[in-house]
């Protein structure tokens, strides 16, 4: 499979998602606003992943979340047995309440292991083993003055440092979808290709 077939299915099936108006509800029973934007990145994926499939069980029935790399704790976000490791990050930079999220960055830009940013994951697709073709896939939402576009560089010369090789931006996709009108996107996929120099 193509890494630009799979962007637009990916996109796809978001879109599809969130125009269900999914609703997350806090352990301690906050309910937030409808739409994909408030889930956390695990259970976005595992919607988007289960739309992806309900779209084209024949093309997706192998795809799985959170499955462990060789030799280690870590999970990668999204695997294609045999085919490729996709990690996936959200690029969410205001809260439901429509409020910088201070957070965001980090997720995104961090360095650090302990912050499971992008940059890290980046990281771990380059020691992976195996011969899968590897990709790292940010989703997210454009906000006043925080253009993903940046962050989109950011990682992308970040991730080119550790071992990948090519970056897309797959265009805006998504309806806005938040509470300060938000222009969702689902942004770029780097792909690191099969061998890590």
């Amino acid at each position: 499979m193509e890494l630009a077939e799979f962007v637009q299915d990916f996109a796809l099936a978001l879109k599809e998602v969130d125009a269900r108006s999914p609703v997350f509800t806090s352990r301690t029973g906050r309910v937030y606003q409808a739409g994909i934007g408030p889930h956390s990145e695990d259970r976005a994926v595992d919607l988007i992943v289960a739309q992806m499939i309900s779209l084209d069980s024949h093309k997706y029935d192998r795809l799985v979340c959170r499955v462990p790399y060789a030799g280690s704790r870590q999970t990668c976000d999204i695997v294609f047995p045999g085919e490729w490791l996709i990690e996936v990050k959200m690029a969410r930079f205001y809260g439901d309440n429509n409020k910088p999220d201070d957070t965001s960055l980090k997720d995104l830009l961090s360095p650090f292991d302990a912050d499971r940013g992008a940059v890290t994951d980046c990281a771990k697709l380059a020691a992976a083993t195996g011969a899968e073709k590897r990709a790292l896939a940010i989703y997210g939402f454009d906000a006043p003055g925080r253009p993903l576009a940046i962050c989109h560089r950011c990682v992308r010369d970040a991730g080119r440092e550790i071992g990948g090789t090519r970056a897309a931006d797959y265009g805006s996709v998504l309806r806005p979808c938040s509470p300060c009108a938000l222009a969702g996107r689902c942004v770029w996929m780097a792909d690191f290709g099969t061998t890590m120099n």
